[in-house]
């Protein structure tokens, strides 16, 4: 009878330890709703930042920015782009804090961008080729590329489009 009790001990302890780590509860929980609202930049179909049309995994929200800014969607589509505009690659990823920082300052400020200058996304997790080819090994990453797609100009930790804008221009 005494092992009852200390077994019966036991799992209540485990039970209360596992609820205490934050054991995840089937989806829909009030606990996922919560850490959605709480990090905007989660990603899901649920995700105020995705693309409407889109469920994938690591895409922002770019309607509403204007024609300035869009999803990387093609190599020979940027490079097209570039042939009549300045056009600079934003390495991005929906989990990094400082994309996320640089996508809210887009929220508010990509009616700055010039007529001739095109930001386009591009899915840091989803990219591997294009990052191989401009040496990208870090998230939150901008690269001016040529007609040709040639790599004109790269730098890092550029978080407001008026930054962005005045480090493109050299």
């Amino acid at each position: 009878m005494k092992k009852l009790g200390i077994f019966a001990i036991a799992l209540v302890a485990l039970a209360l330890g596992v609820a205490a780590m934050g054991a995840k509860e089937p989806s829909g929980s009030l606990e996922k709703d919560t850490m959605t609202r709480e990090n905007d930049a989660m990603t899901g179909p649920e995700d105020s930042m995705m693309e409407p049309a889109m469920a994938e995994k690591g895409a922002y929200n770019l309607s509403g920015f204007g024609p300035q800014v869009r999803s990387y969607s093609s190599e020979i589509d940027a490079r097209m782009l570039a042939e009549s505009n300045t056009v600079i690659l934003f390495f991005a990823a929906t989990w990094c804090p400082t994309c996320q920082a640089t996508y809210k300052d887009f929220q508010a400020n990509s009616g700055l961008i010039p007529m001739g200058t095109i930001i386009l996304f591009v899915n840091y997790d989803k990219e591997s080729a294009l990052k191989m080819k401009y040496g990208i090994t870090y998230q939150h990453t901008f690269v001016v590329i040529g007609p040709g797609g040639e790599k004109k100009m790269i730098w890092t930790g550029t978080s407001t489009v008026s930054g962005i804008l005045a480090k493109a221009r050299g």
